[in-house]
């Protein structure tokens, strides 16, 4: 009996290669869009080889590589290397989280921002918050999702300052009506003389 057990545990082990994966990769295969297209590049099977393993290791290349495009400011080719690796390999929430930092980061530098830009960052923002493990990065996916949708309020506003106005103006008119409905009439008051 205990042979048995030793000989399934060996086994297990070989298996995952001895280690335990990681909470996010272990629970999250689901990130999975794949009638979306990332990116139309084709993998580049000359130097990672034609199989999966080289797609993935192409993938984590990339991740690297638009991870430090993205910290130093090169936000176009940080969303190129990074699209082309979730393209490669979508069951990794990494590569989407990646991919989401990146965008929001290029919109944050926009003056005006792009509304194809916006649904882009807010979707990829979605997907991580619906089916990544990893706490932290749902708690920024959240995080990051109330802000796109402040902007898009900002946006909405100012290409339609009529409506805007308006809204605010019938907030302020049911909010005085509400208020004067709860005032006491002369003939409720009260007369405290004794």
């Amino acid at each position: 009996m205990r042979a048995k057990f030793a000989a399934i545990c060996l086994l297990s082990c070989c298996i995952t290669g001895g280690a335990a994966p990681a909470l996010a990769d272990a629970i999250s295969p689901n990130i999975d869009n794949s009638e979306k297209v990332y990116s139309s590049e084709k993998p580049n099977s000359a130097f990672f080889g034609s199989g999966i393993a080289g797609r993935l290791s192409e993938a984590s290349q990339l991740r690297f590589q638009g991870e430090n495009y993205s910290s130093e400011g090169q936000h176009e080719r940080a969303i190129q290397c990074l699209k082309k690796a979730v393209e490669l390999d979508p069951g990794d929430p990494t590569g989407h989280f990646l991919l989401a930092q990146a965008l929001t980061k290029k919109l944050k530098t926009q003056d005006n921002p792009d509304q194809k830009l916006l649904l882009e960052t807010y979707n990829e923002w979605s997907l991580i918050d619906k089916h990544d493990a990893d706490h932290t990065h749902q708690f920024e996916a959240r995080k990051n999702i109330r802000f796109l949708k402040l902007l898009n309020k900002a946006m909405y506003e100012k290409e339609h300052p009529e409506e805007a106005g308006k809204k605010r103006r019938s907030l302020f008119a049911s909010t005085r009506s509400v208020l004067k409905k709860l005032k006491p009439k002369k003939d409720d008051e009260f007369d405290f003389t004794l």
